[in-house]
């Protein structure tokens, strides 16, 4: 008698084959990372990302890198500039480079502990 015996059969390789461990689906192209749930677009090259959807997100701990990729840690969104700095909340026209600026909106602050810089980059602190 010939016995046959199979390899372990992995369920949702859709259209290409999963190079990572614990991705859920890997629908159009493999994921190169741990831990992310959905790479639809394009595979993410970091961890703990939650939606990589436009372009792969090269930090972590950002939760939505929809238009350019964060280059920053802590940033919630980055939407339309990257951000170069830490814990800003909201880089929407031009990044900010500065620490700890709430709203840095049309141009960024260059000083410590403004709140808001909305017309012109204040340069004094406080």
């Amino acid at each position: 008698m010939v016995s046959i015996s199979t390899a372990p059969v992995d369920v949702s390789d859709v259209v290409e084959p999963s190079t990572t461990q614990g991705d859920v689906s890997d629908v159009v192209e493999p994921s190169t990372t741990q831990g992310d749930v959905s790479d639809v677009v394009e595979p993410s090259t970091t961890q703990g990302d939650v939606s990589d959807v436009v372009e792969p997100s090269t930090t972590q701990g950002d939760v939505s890198d929809v238009v350019e990729p964060s280059t920053t840690q802590g940033d919630v969104s980055d939407v339309v500039e990257p951000s170069t700095t830490h814990g800003d909340v909201s880089d929407v026209v031009e990044p900010s480079t500065t620490q700890g600026d709430v709203s840095d909106v049309v141009e960024p602050s260059t000083t410590h502990g403004d709140v808001s810089d909305v017309v012109e980059p204040s340069t004094t602190q406080w």
